[in-house]
């Protein structure tokens, strides 16, 4: 995935950067012809992450706080009900790596799952740690429970990327857009619109957008709408709707 976003500092892309940047990952996504896109498929999986010394660990519980009355209005079936635990709505993982040769290079993930849909709740990477990226955590994880092409939804909560609250806080959520931010209500963005685009083209959009790349064959599968909103204490949380592509 090197070299597929920019490297400038938070602040400094412009509206038109972001735009850009969402524009040519849709355009990867959409036509398998498309040049330029490095992201290959993505074979990892949870057993493959054990075997490298990864932590993992799972217990069930419910969906992240604020997340019910989307998932109800999605209508995600609680996990539990086929684990004889019909009050458990999600399944959550953990997962934690240290480099053994420098204990700074280390990876934190943790994220809930239930058939439709994933909820990234944590990640982090430290800079110097090596692969694997986030967006081949979230196919690693669901997958492990679920078929893939079930999957649905793809949930960010509590964004804390200083690039894509830069987007959000400060190019969208503008008084000349009629937006002010904090703002509940949830705003969906429909593929192709420049918003779509520019928040595709955020840190955090590029995550979805390389999962999509990584996981199912390019022309098949697409984020066919971005949804925006403040969750919890205002932070920014994002949902990105995968559809198949009609061929």
């Amino acid at each position: 995935m090197k070299g597929q976003w920019s490297r400038k500092k938070p602040g400094t892309n412009s509206w038109e950067d972001y735009v850009e940047a969402g524009r040519k990952i849709q355009r990867w996504i959409d036509d398998s012809n498309e040049l330029g896109c490095n992201v290959s498929p993505t074979t990892l999986t949870l057993h493959s992450l054990r075997q490298q010394d990864w932590s993992v660990r799972q217990s069930l519980g419910s969906f992240p706080e604020g997340c019910d009355r989307d998932a109800a209005n999605l209508r995600i079936p609680y996990i539990g009900t086929e684990r004889r635990n019909p009050d458990k709505a999600s399944l959550t993982t953990w997962l934690v790596f240290t480099q053994r040769t420098d204990i700074h290079a280390s990876h934190r993930w943790a994220g809930r799952i239930a058939k439709g849909v994933i909820f990234v709740t944590n990640m982090e990477r430290t800079l110097g740690a090596p692969p694997p990226y986030t967006s081949q955590l979230i196919k690693a994880v669901y997958e492990d429970e679920f078929p893939l092409n079930t999957l649905r939804h793809i949930f960010f909560n509590v964004v804390v990327n200083e690039d894509t609250r830069y987007l959000i806080k400060e190019l969208l959520y503008t008084d000349d857009r009629g937006l002010v931010w904090p703002d509940r209500t949830r705003r969906n963005w429909e593929i192709s619109t420049p918003v779509y685009r520019a928040l595709l083209g955020s840190r955090i959009g590029r995550i979805a957008g390389y999962f999509v790349l990584g996981a199912f064959p390019r022309g098949t599968r697409q984020i066919s709408r971005i949804v925006s909103w403040a969750g919890i204490l205002d932070t920014i949380t994002l949902r990105f709707d995968l559809e198949n592509i009609d061929t």
